[in-house]
């Protein structure tokens, strides 16, 4: 059984609002994507990767705010440019997550259906991980602990994981077996990653991973389509728009009907997000579809996706955090007997 083909379309092509102005601009989205099967051989997912316009990784680019970027362009790359049916055939996909997703500093703007979070060892495993993991489980989320070889800083990870993956290459063949059945203990699914050929393949398959990656099965390849790109400035007035109290829906639809490339991207992710199989035919559907707390996660996914300074990166986060750190000290005081509370007024699109 082979991937589904690289991706040509997209379902909300003819739903564009307007001509494309002289302002708009063109970039290529990369992605790379890798299988994973199960024991029968069937295609269950793919593994999802940034990739930048020299075929470079994350983990090979030089400033600071480049996981996040690239875990953004994933996501929209994924969801808003090609299609989940395109990429995956409509199955959920592994994506990397950086610390900032992975605490609740950033938004994840796609729901716990579509999406499995992968936890890789770059991230520090500390309280506020654990505490970030465990409300993500707690919103339906799937875990995935990447390149796990049993360290005991990484194992409170693996009590929380849905999924351990293991780079069997990288574990000693005598310590193969004690850490599969170490995790299998805490229930989780394990994943062979790094599979070269058959007979590593049933290698482990005897040992007890049920789902398989690797180059024997599946080669990485790279999915690339030139898009619009979405304006800044459109951006930063949509997420001003969605903290005001009773946002008006016709007002969101003018700005986003305002950038083509904004508008495209949202209707092909509120086609993804939607589950039917059938086109969204306006920017109001896909707008109630996405609903107010989507859209603004879209929109601060899309402003950190296209930040071109580090100095318009820094300015960024500082407001993120800044953002983050209030909801946490709302959170507490809503917690706290006795402390008055104001009027919830958050926005909402009707």
């Amino acid at each position: 059984m082979g991937p589904p083909p690289a991706p040509t379309g997209g379902p909300a092509s003819a739903a564009l609002p307007g001509p494309v102005t002289a302002a708009a601009t063109v970039h290529d989205v990369r992605v790379g994507r890798q299988a994973v099967y199960d024991t029968r051989y069937r295609l269950v997912s793919y593994e999802l990767l940034f990739r930048d316009g020299r075929d470079r990784a994350a983990e090979d680019s030089p400033d600071r705010a480049t996981g996040e970027a690239a875990t953004s362009q994933v996501i929209a790359a994924t969801f808003a440019t090609f299609g989940l049916d395109a990429v995956s055939a409509g199955k959920p996909v592994f994506i990397n997550f950086t610390r900032g997703f992975l605490t609740g500093l950033l938004p994840i703007p796609v729901g716990p259906d579509l999406v499995i979070i992968e936890v890789t060892d770059q991230v520090r495993a500390d309280r506020e991980l654990l505490r970030g993991l465990t409300q993500l489980k707690g919103a339906g989320y799937r875990i995935v602990v990447d390149d796990y070889r049993g360290d005991p800083g990484r194992s409170p990870l693996v009590e929380l994981a849905d999924f351990v993956k293991i780079d069997v290459n990288a574990v000693a063949t005598r310590a193969l077996p004690r850490l599969v059945q170490a995790c299998r203990l805490t229930g989780a699914r394990l994943v062979a990653s790094g599979v070269v050929d058959g007979d590593l393949l049933h290698q482990c398959a005897d040992l007890g991973f049920e789902l398989f990656q690797g180059d024997h099965l599946d080669r990485p390849a790279v999915l690339e389509r030139r898009v619009l790109s979405p304006s800044q400035l459109v951006c930063a007035r949509l997420l001003s728009e969605l903290s005001q109290p009773n946002v008006s829906l016709t007002r969101l639809e003018q700005l986003v009907g305002s950038d083509p490339g904004l508008a495209i991207r949202l209707l092909r992710s509120a086609h993804s997000a939607s589950g039917t199989g059938r086109p969204v035919e306006s920017l109001r559907q896909a707008l109630v579809l996405i609903g107010p707390q989507r859209l603004r996660s879209w929109i601060v996914l899309t402003l950190l996706e296209g930040v071109a300074t580090q100095n318009a990166s820094d300015e960024l986060w500082n407001v993120l955090a800044r953002a983050h750190t209030c909801a946490g000290l709302a959170a507490l005081a809503a917690a706290s007997p006795g402390v008055p509370q104001g009027d919830d007024q958050d926005a909402e699109l009707g």
